[in-house]
């Protein structure tokens, strides 16, 4: 399956925290420090989950995901957890010795470098995390969410079917209408949410000429091919061809950002297989360094597409086992009154739209956490046994009826 082209625009994600900054120099040097290594860890993350995902959605002809958004998502989630299961997620996540101070301000750090990196290209990053009334957040949990990832907090009613309107009206805000709801239900159990959005729209620093896109026929595997609308420029941008990789970058904007495209050399007889036996963080840094700025024509499908998956399968292939087991997560950082939590949900959606002018990207990222099912925890009387029954007017103390119920299939 060629689908290459998918996988390098998700290094948008990449490419995000990786990306120079401009605000370094004014930087405390020990945020500067925290950044660095929170950098550093999430391009190794990146890539990881990307292979763990690939792996486990290897039927799937196009696979999008934002590895910056489930990594914001999971970040803040990783605040509220303690023990093991907080190791397990620094590990997972390729934090390994760095503190969760230094991570949370490397986040913070990173939040405002992206978001201010280019003016010519919009991306908005947006966290919430939405409580059930009647638990109580831990205080300490809610200053780290707002103040390191400006992370927008409310308590609601999670039985008022209203609440999923907002919840997901927030998420429609946040991704310009181009992910509507990432929550489609709410059950009894669940008390938390937190959500990652981002949203990218980016114009080619050398936009396309319409004129030139042309119906193609694009080689889906060697006895399938599909008819689509290929962009074709010129330009002097970064390229490398060997018997690895052919691979171009494209920049947007003020070239602060920039989309890779790869393709598999003549060592390799797939996308497949180049993924599977050759991508990984030191080698893909390795061609990116290994780029050459000069004249390439380069040919790119237009595109428009959808991707949603649920992530704890890939999460779980990559470590990270405590935090989606009942009676083995330790979430006790979230609430002050109950500990019996789990993740029982890391639900990942993305929208892509690449045309000759630029590409329009969204993605948000939700992790449900939710309490044990151990029953309710407040008391139950169950009436299976003769009872009294009294109707009353309350403002009077009025009885109004008053009788026993012994029977009550008797007529």
């Amino acid at each position: 399956m060629k689908h290459i082209y998918i996988l390098l625009t998700v290094l948008i994600g990449v490419g995000l925290t990786a990306c120079d900054t401009t605000n370094t120099s004014k930087e405390d040097p020990e945020v500067q420090a925290a950044k660095a290594k929170l950098i550093e860890a999430d391009s190794g993350f990146s890539i990881d989950f990307f292979t763990a995902v690939h792996q486990g959605d290897s039927l799937a002809e196009n696979i999008f995901i934002s590895p910056l958004s489930a990594s914001m998502a999971l970040g803040m989630t990783m605040n509220g957890a303690a023990g093991n299961t907080f190791v397990e997620m620094q590990n997972t996540l390729g934090f390994g010795d760095l503190t969760k101070g230094e991570i949370n301000k490397g986040y913070q750090a990173l939040l405002q470098d992206l978001q201010n990196a280019d003016d010519k290209v919009e991306l908005k990053i947006a966290n919430s995390v939405w409580s059930k009334q009647g638990f109580e957040v831990n205080p300490e949990f809610l200053t780290t969410v707002e103040e390191y990832f400006d992370a927008e907090t409310s308590s609601l009613d999670f039985a008022d079917p209203k609440t999923l309107d907002v919840i997901n009206g927030w998420v429609a805000d946040k991704t310009n209408d181009r992910i509507e709801k990432i929550i489609e239900r709410i059950s009894g159990d669940d008390v938390m949410f937190l959500i990652n959005a981002v949203y990218f729209n980016g114009p080619w620093k050398y936009e396309f000429d319409p004129e030139f896109t042309e119906d193609w026929e694009f080689y889906v595997d060697e006895n399938t091919t599909v008819s689509v609308e290929m962009m074709n420029q010129t330009a002097e941008v970064g390229y490398l061809i060997n018997d690895e990789v052919e691979m171009v970058e494209l920049p947007y904007g003020n070239d602060k950002f920039s989309a890779l495209f790869i393709k598999p050399g003549a060592e390799y007889s797939s996308v497949d297989e180049l993924i599977e036996s050759r991508l990984n963080a030191a080698q893909l840094q390795t061609w990116i360094s290994d780029l050459r700025k000069g004249q390439v024509g380069y040919l790119i499908p237009k595109l428009k597409l959808e991707y949603q998956r649920q992530l704890i399968p890939d999460l779980q292939s990559l470590g990270m086992n405590d935090l989606f087991i009942e009676g083995g997560a330790d979430l006790t950082n979230l609430f002050t009154t109950i500990n019996n939590l789990y993740v029982s949900s890391v639900l990942q959606k993305t929208f892509l739209k690449m045309n000759e002018e630029g590409t329009e990207a969204a993605a948000v990222t939700a992790v449900t956490v939710t309490t044990e099912s151990t029953g309710p925890s407040y008391p139950t009387i169950v009436y299976n046994q003769p009872y009294l029954l009294l109707l009353r007017e309350k403002s009077t103390g009025a009885i109004l009826f008053i009788g026993k119920i012994g029977n009550p299939a008797a007529e």
